[in-house]
């Protein structure tokens, strides 16, 4: 998307925010300070807390946090554990459905 927007548009593209630019492509994190100094023309490719999202880890934990506070909306997604913090969860689960045809998912949460 950066390459066609340059090529077509003309589009100034940068990694460096002190340099001008008009499309910002970075795969760190985005600052409350960068966003507050962007122009009303620049655009970046992350928003603020996309980790929420873009992190497995994060995203399953918020998905559980809404699951739990509303069961039949958020009925969707597979049985999910974080381990190594869910592991005695996990293992107890298993042990009940192991013969059964199932999907889960498991997440390695880094520590």
């Amino acid at each position: 998307m950066k390459h066609v927007g340059k090529k077509i548009f003309n589009f100034r593209l940068s990694n460096d925010p002190e340099e001008p630019w008009d499309i910002m492509w970075t795969d760190g994190m985005v600052t409350v300070d960068m966003l507050y100094k962007m122009k009303p023309y620049q655009r970046i490719n992350h928003f603020p807390a996309m980790y929420n999202l873009s992190r497995k880890s994060n995203m399953c934990r918020n998905m559980m946090v809404l699951y739990n506070q509303w069961p039949k909306k958020y009925n969707f997604f597979s049985k999910t554990w974080l381990l190594p913090a869910q592991m005695g969860e996990f293992q107890a689960y298993y042990e009940k459905v192991q013969n059964l045809n199932l999907d889960f998912l498991i997440i390695l949460e880094m520590l």
